[in-house]
C-alpha cells in the first residue's frame, strides 16, 4: 500500500492511497508454515539425542555393567588315589596337583564360549577322598547381560563334562563329575586371605574341640568369615555337635553358622544354618554322608557375640540302612539315633508279624521337617508307610 499526500493549493490537500502488488506473495505466505516446519524438526532431532544418549548410557552403565560372579564346585579325579599329603595345602603334592586340576578347569572355561570370555581367577581350596575329589571357587567378570548365559552354561554339568578331549593340554587327569554352584562373591577373598581358615583331621576314638576366635574370653570379630574344615579317616563319618552356642538373634542379615556336607560351601549340600542361642539340652548334633565337613562363621558389622564350642569324632560308615524286623514287637531308628541322621540316606525296614496279628507303627519321636519347607510337600526328607 503506498499514501501520497500533495497540496493543489494553500487552501486544498489533495490526498489519494494506492495499493502496490507484494514483490514476492508466494515467499510471504508460505513463511508461517516453514517456521513450524523447522522448529518440529529441531524438537524431533533433540528428542533422537537425548534417546541415543539414554541408550548409549544404559548400555554402558546398565547392560554393560562387570557383575562378579563366584562359583564354588567339585570334581572328581578317577585316575588318582588320595594320600594324606593332599590334607595340607603347603605341601609339594598338594601344589603339585592343585596345578594340573586347575590347568583342566581352565581348559573347559576356555572351550565354552560362555564361559571362557569372562574367567578371572580359579583356586583350588581341598582334596578328599574318593578316588580324589577336587574342590575350587571360581570367580568371574561378566557383563551385565551375559550374566544369565554364564549361569546357565555353569549349571550344564553335562557340557562342561563334554569340554574334556583328549586335546587338552593335561589328558593324564582323567575328570569327571565337574560340579558349580553359585556363591556369595564375599567368599572369594578367603581365597586370598586364610587367616580364619582352620584344617582339623579327627583322630580314632578321640574328641577334637574347636571354637570361635576368642571364644569363651572375648567375642567373635565383626565382617568375619572363618571356615574349619574337619575330616575323619576314610570309609568313616563326622559327628559333629556344638556345645555352647550363642550368636546373635536370627534376622535375615544376622550373623549365622552354617553347616555344609562337603569341603565346599554350596548350597545343595547345606545341612543346617543356625543363628541365636541354645539351651544346652537342645540337640545340635549332625552327621556327614562321608568323611569330610565345612563348619563357616559367617558375621556382619553390627553387634558381638560370644560365639560357639563344638566337638567332633568320626564314626565306622554304615554300610547298609534298613532290614527286616521279624516279631511280635521291636523298635527301630533312624541312622545314629539320637543324632540327626545323616544326609543322602535311604532306608527301609521290613517289618514282620505272626501271620494272626496286625502291624502298628507308633513314633516316640519324630522330626524331619526342614525350616522353609511346608508339611503337606514333603519335598525333601519323609517317611513312608506302606502296608504291602
Amino acid at each position: 500500500m503506498k499514501y501520497t499526500a500533495r497540496h493543489q493549493d494553500m487552501n486544498n490537500l489533495e490526498e489519494g492511497v494506492e495499493f502496490l502488488p507484494a514483490m514476492n506473495s508466494k515467499k510471504m505466505e508460505k513463511r508461517g508454515p516453514k517456521r513450524r516446519v523447522v522448529v518440529a524438526i529441531l524438537i524431533i532431532a533433540s528428542l533422537l539425542v537425548s534417546l541415543v544418549t539414554g541408550l548409549l548410557v544404559w548400555h554402558f552403565k546398565y547392560r554393560n555393567a562387570p557383575v562378579q560372579k563366584v562359583f564354588t564346585g567339585h570334581l572328581r579325579v578317577l585316575n588318582l588315589e588320595f594320600i594324606d599329603a593332599y590334607e595340607n595345602s603347603s605341601s609339594p603334592e598338594f601344589i603339585t596337583l592343585a596345578k594340573k586340576v586347575k590347568s583342566t578347569i581352565e581348559d573347559i572355561y576356555r572351550s565354552h564360549p560362555d564361559i571362557g570370555p569372562y574367567h578371572k581367577e580359579t583356586v583350588i581350596t581341598a582334596f578328599s577322598e574318593g578316588s580324589v575329589i577336587a574342590y575350587y571357587l571360581s570367580e568371574f567378570i561378566v557383563p551385565k547381560y551375559r550374566e544369565e548365559k554364564l549361569d546357565r552354561a555353569m549349571a550344564d554339568r553335562q557340557s562342561l563334562v563334554q569340554r574334556l578331549n583328549p586335546r587338552l593340554r593335561n589328558p593324564m587327569l582323567k575328570v569327571e563329575s565337574v560340579v558349580a554352584f553359585p556363591a556369595d562373591p564375599s567368599i572369594a577373598q578367603i581365597a586370598r586371605d586364610n587367616s580364619c581358615l582352620f584344617a582339623l583331621h579327627a583322630k580314632e576314638g578321640e574328641i577334637t574341640s574347636f571354637n570361635t576366635p576368642g571364644f569363651p574370653h572375648s567375642p567373635y570379630p565383626n565382617n568375619a568369615r572363618c571356615y574349619w574344615a574337619l575330616r575323619a579317616d576314610a570309609n568313616a563319618v563326622i559327628s559333629l555337635t556344638f556345645k555352647t552356642l550363642d550368636l546373635e538373634q536370627c534376622t535375615d542379615s544376622s550373623d549365622y553358622v552354617k553347616v555344609y556336607d562337603s569341603l565346599s560351601p554350596v548350597e545343595p549340600h547345606a545341612l543346617v544354618r543356625l543363628c541365636g542361642n541354645y539351651a544346652p539340652s537342645y540337640n545340635l548334633t549332625f552327621l556327614s554322608s562321608q568323611n569330610v565337613m565345612l563348619v563357616a562363621l559367617i558375621t556382619n558389622k553390627e553387634g558381638r557375640y560370644p560365639g560357639f564350642k563344638a566337638e567332633f569324632f568320626q564314626l565306622p560308615k554304615m554300610k547298609t540302612c534298613g532290614g527286616t524286623l521279624r516279631g511280635e514287637s521291636g523298635t527301630f531308628t533312624t541312622p545314629y539315633y539320637p543324632a540327626h541322621y545323616p544326609p543322602a540316606t535311604d532306608c527301609v525296614w521290613n517289618i514282620e508279624v505272626p501271620s494272626e496279628k496286625n502291624v502298628k507303627v507308633r513314633f516316640n519321636m519324630f522330626f524331619v521337617l526342614e525350616p522353609g519347607v511346608p508339611i503337606s510337600s514333603c519335598t525333601k526328607d519323609y517317611v513312608q508307610i506302606n502296608s504291602t
